[in-house]
């Protein structure tokens, strides 16, 4: 884990901080409050881990770390949709020679290689003890899933935005008094959900 200095912490409390340094490793709140010390479990230790997640100087402190560390690891969109196109384009048929067999790993090019999860090599051999005697190798390929590469390129297009559209019966406008401030519940509910650092707002406690 990367060390910060009294200085950079933003004013947080060691535990707080503690808190926040774990969550950029796994992004998991309730394991992140546990390992920073904190003594509640269960639903108290969730709802405790969201307030935390909530603090604008913990949001502050963990944007300036996660900035540190995309830019260490040259985590860019780029980056990033550039190997999901990989996987997303790639010909399993570029893996394999004349005679339908793999090719050899220093073969390979960029592109299939990061479309590659695993590459299994198992020797087989004929005859037992000491006359064992080597025979030719059996290799299993698994390649990353193309379908999930595909749908996470098409969400970054907005290709698969989905639209809600609300009426009431027989698809006339809904009719109750409150229906403004529903509707704004429901708004802002939408616009908090599932973005930026920590849980949306729209499934805090």
């Amino acid at each position: 884990m990367e060390e910060i200095s009294s200085e950079n912490s933003m004013g947080l409390s060691e535990q707080h901080r503690l808190f926040a340094d774990h969550y950029v490793t796994c992004f998991d709140p309730i394991a992140s409050y546990t390992f920073a010390g904190y003594k509640a479990r269960g639903r108290s230790a969730e709802s405790a881990a969201s307030r935390l997640l909530c603090r604008s100087d913990v949001r502050a402190y963990l944007a300036a770390r996660i900035e540190r560390i995309s830019a260490r690891l040259e985590l860019t969109t780029e980056n990033v949709l550039t190997e999901l196109q990989r996987v997303a384009f790639f010909d399993p048929r570029k893996l394999l020679n004349g005679s339908g067999g793999i090719k050899p790993v220093e073969e390979w090019d960029d592109n299939s290689a990061a479309a590659v999860m695993s590459l299994e090599v198992d020797e087989i051999f004929a005859g037992k003890g000491e006359g064992r005697v080597h025979i030719g190798l059996t290799k299993k390929l698994k390649l990353h899933p193309k379908v999930a590469a595909l749908e996470k390129l098409g969400q970054y297009l907005g290709m698969f935005a989905k639209k809600v559209e609300i009426t009431g019966k027989d698809g006339k406008p809904i009719e109750h008094e409150h229906t403004a401030l529903w509707l704004q519940e429901l708004i802002d509910a939408v616009d908090g959900a599932d973005t930026g650092i920590g849980p949306s707002r729209g499934r805090q406690k």
